[in-house]
């Protein structure tokens, strides 16, 4: 036990950063013939994966704490305008996310849930 806590009630992995928008620097790039959206943090570059708007706030923690615990680089970003998932450019997982954004999150959601319901604990791979 741990502060009165079970040591594994605690995750094992770190929760993403959630920031105002305005405090990160925006670009645009280039890639597979589209111009993309992507920011500067720390000095490390994101790009968007993931735009909600304001009330759709669940599905955005939902999201971000499924792919926080595959040890997915991400950083969540508030405006008044909407909210944004953003995927470390240099990580693998950001070309997978190109390659297949329309279906990803609804899977990814599903699938995470139904593990949970299950109790079950996938292997953990080397940090992406």
């Amino acid at each position: 036990m741990i502060l009165g806590f079970r040591s594994e009630s605690y995750p094992s992995f770190q929760l993403p950063l959630i920031m105002q928008e305005k405090l990160v620097s925006p670009f645009r790039f280039y890639r597979d013939e589209k111009i993309l959206e992507g920011v500067n943090f720390k000095h490390e570059f994101y790009g968007l994966v993931e735009e909600f708007e304001i009330n759709q706030r669940l599905q955005v923690y939902q999201l971000a704490w499924a792919l926080a615990e595959k040890k997915v680089p991400i950083i969540l970003t508030t405006s008044n305008a909407r909210l944004g998932i953003w995927i470390r450019l240099r990580s693998p997982a950001y070309a997978v996310w190109l390659n297949y954004a329309p279906m990803l999150p609804k899977i990814l959601l599903r699938l995470h849930s139904m593990l949970h319901r299950l109790n079950v604990v996938l292997p953990q791979k080397a940090e992406l």
